[in-house]
């Protein structure tokens, strides 16, 4: 098995690549993180070992453990292996911000230089760093990329929230029957049908009242008031409205069958009885609701509920009336949750002269809250939600952008507050945003497998004079411990010659 070495081993001297052979050699010993089964290393020259331990050129995007020094599949998902190479996006060489030590990432260097054993410092650039993605303005264009300014200013938040039409309860009228009878002269048909106040709605013939009024007639004969009195009130317990009662007080013509009218205009929600039917005492005849003043409940979520105040404007727009917008205002905040939907009901009070809502109509409702203090906010757009974190893309300057942890607040129409991790006037991502930090996550991933995510000050400098200890144990490449072994029965991933490297 030949090998071509590149050109930097090569120019070693023989002792210094043979060291750098052993040396990477027994770093490989623990299969864990071999770059290749164990066998087949064993089988490798010194020097053909070490030539596969210079960085790799090729890196699967699924899973960016696996590297080789040649194009391939992925032995995991099979997908080819994609190029890595040290130059920006447009083409242009990329200037490394500083060097680090091959064997010890932790030693840095502002210049480039050799370590002890001969071996190039590694240039790190600014899009390795972690958390950091340097993009040509080129591919910015075609992207489409937007931006926007953080503001601090104070937050208006406008509570959206779904809700339903209801009668107002305080409307509702009962029309029950006192006496035991027989119903006469029905009017009302059906439930739904209208009525006005004081419109006749039916008529009961009942033996009880025709006695009851017999008794008063026999008082006033008698010239009893005091029988006379109680026999008004035996009538006003049957039902008997005052103005009969006064009649019949005066000598009017007594009548077994009373007169039933409606208290209020309406419609007739429940329909109890039919005509002739027999009915007994506190028998429910019909009910009576008002559809004018009617009510709007809203359903708030609760993390606004608290936002929301007795007299709050409030806009609604109704499926069943497009094009209009209805106002008023909140007329009381129920002091429950709803346990499965966890929303607080809401209620608005709306005149309804034209019947135009109906019970059970849906609407949506805007409830402006009162401003707080000023808070730094951004376009909803800019936030990419996260189970754990959320995050926004910062935009640095000359294409270099920033993936940061932000803390999120309260949203108010297109605007979200930030509470933590950003402030104002600096500029985010507000368009293109998951492209952006997709690729600032995959290399950040890529740069923390190879050591180089780590920040260049929290690094040892390299000191010229530093002479090396004979424990070379802590000069494994950083690099292998990102590689992963296939089974033994699996086939190895190929290496690479370096010689162009």
């Amino acid at each position: 098995m030949s090998t071509q070495l590149p050109q930097r081993l090569r120019s070693s001297c023989p002792v210094v690549v043979t060291a750098a052979a052993l040396l990477a050699l027994a770093g490989c010993e623990d299969r864990q993180h071999a770059s290749e089964p164990y066998r087949s290393a064993a089988d490798d020259t010194p020097l053909e070992h070490a030539a596969k331990h210079l960085d790799a050129l090729y890196r699967c995007p699924m899973h960016p453990q696996i590297t080789s020094d040649r194009p391939g599949p992925c032995p995991i998902c099979r997908m080819n292996l994609i190029r890595v190479e040290p130059r920006s996006l447009d083409g242009s060489p990329r200037e490394p911000i500083f060097y680090r030590n091959p064997m010890d990432p932790t030693i840095t260097s502002p210049v480039p230089r050799k370590d002890e054993m001969g071996m190039d410092y590694v240039p790190v650039y600014a899009d390795e760093l972690e958390g950091t993605l340097e993009i040509a303005p080129a591919v910015l264009q075609k992207l489409g990329v937007r931006y926007a300014t953080a503001e601090r200013s104070p937050l208006p938040v406008d509570i959206t929230a779904v809700g339903y039409v209801r009668y107002d309860e305080r409307t509702i009228r009962e029309v029950r029957i006192r006496a035991e009878g027989w119903v006469e002269r029905l009017t009302v048909r059906a439930a739904g049908d209208p009525v006005s106040a004081g419109q006749r709605l039916f008529e009961v013939y009942s033996p009880m009242i025709a006695t009851a009024e017999a008794e008063l007639e026999q008082a006033i004969a008698f010239g009893d008031q005091a029988l006379i009195a109680a026999s008004e009130r035996r009538l006003a317990a049957f039902g008997v409205d005052r103005a009969t009662i006064a009649r019949l007080s005066r000598g009017g013509e007594p009548g077994a069958r009373l007169a039933f009218v409606a208290p209020v205009s309406g419609i007739v929600d429940q329909l109890e009885v039919r005509e002739g039917a027999r009915v007994a005492p506190d028998t429910l005849a019909m009910r009576i609701i008002a559809l004018d003043p009617i009510w709007v409940i809203v359903e708030v979520s609760e993390s606004n509920l608290s936002l929301v105040r007795t007299g709050a404007a409030v806009e609604l727009d109704a499926v069943a009336l497009p094009g209009g917008t209805l106002t008023g205002t909140v007329d009381y905040v129920y002091p429950e949750l709803d346990p499965r939907t966890r929303t607080g009901r809401v209620r608005i009070v709306l005149a309804n002269l034209d019947a135009a809502l109906l019970p059970d109509m849906y609407v949506s409702a805007r409830i402006a809250a009162p401003e707080g203090e000023p808070v730094v906010h951004v376009p909803l757009e800019s936030v990419i939600r996260g189970g754990r974190s959320d995050r926004v893309i910062v935009a640095l300057g000359e294409g270099r952008f920033e993936a940061r942890e932000v803390r999120i607040g309260r949203e108010s129409e297109e605007r979200i507050a930030i509470t933590s991790g950003l402030e104002a006037r600096e500029r985010v991502v507000a368009s293109g945003v998951f492209l952006i930090d997709s690729e600032a996550t995959l290399r950040s991933s890529l740069a923390r497998m190879s050591g180089a995510a780590a920040d260049p000050t929290s690094g040892r400098e390299a000191d010229p004079d530093a002479t090396q200890s004979d424990d070379h144990s802590r000069h494994m490449p950083a690099s292998d411990e990102a590689r992963i072994a296939p089974a033994e029965d699996s086939e190895p991933m190929p290496h690479d010659q370096h010689g162009d490297h």
